[in-house]
């Protein structure tokens, strides 16, 4: 007996509670393009972080902390588009970038590593507006102590500046709470609850 799969879109005609949509929702996947990931251990350790963003994205766990997720005493996020805690779980799940309009459920990633010429810098990624590439710096990517878990999260954040959300540049005690930092300690939390960090073979 063939299975037959029915998608709604969230602008159709017909009222549907978000917890049946969601049931009917496919989950999440990642395409990647990888640029100077030359290495064996480079590429073996980037597939990692990636399943374990799958894994972690599409869990009830995942789900149920971007929900209870709270700043200020409010469910909500700092800088959140406006958007309630549900609209952005709804909108992650989506997989529509900004610069790649249409609801496809895939988490496109176009990932470069770079040397950092400051030998002080702490800035484990960066991305630009207007672009898709993602910059992963191999100051830490290379390191072993920088588990996959660890990749994964940085993963998230970035991706999730590819949706639309923002920080401010500067630290303050604010900047933790917006959807990319709160979001991408949700994913390691969740990773390392799931015991990823153990069943996810990491070079």
């Amino acid at each position: 007996m063939k299975k037959i799969y029915f998608t709604f879109l969230f602008k159709s005609v017909f009222l549907f509670s978000n917890s049946f949509a969601q049931e009917l929702s496919p989950p999440l996947t990642t395409k990647a393009k990888l640029t100077s990931f030359s290495t064996k251990y480079d590429k073996a350790k980037i597939t990692s972080a990636l399943k374990i963003v799958e894994l972690v994205i599409n869990s009830d766990e995942f789900k149920n902390k971007v929900l209870a997720h709270q700043f200020k005493g409010q469910t909500q996020y700092h800088e959140n588009e406006g958007l309630s805690n549900l609209e952005i779980y709804q909108k992650i799940m989506t997989g529509e970038e900004d610069l790649i309009p249409g609801i496809d459920h895939i988490m496109n990633y176009d990932l470069a590593l770079y040397r950092t010429k400051n030998p002080w810098s702490s800035v484990k990624g960066y991305t630009n507006p207007g672009k898709l590439r993602i910059y992963i710096n191999k100051k830490f990517f290379r390191r072993s102590s920088y588990s996959c878990i660890d990749v994964a999260s940085n993963l998230v954040h970035e991706w999730l500046h590819k949706l639309g959300f923002g920080h401010d540049f500067n630290h303050n005690a604010d900047r933790p709470f917006t959807v990319p930092y709160a979001i991408g300690d949700i994913a390691y939390e969740v990773g390392m609850e799931l015991g990823l960090d153990k069943s996810v073979p990491c070079p």
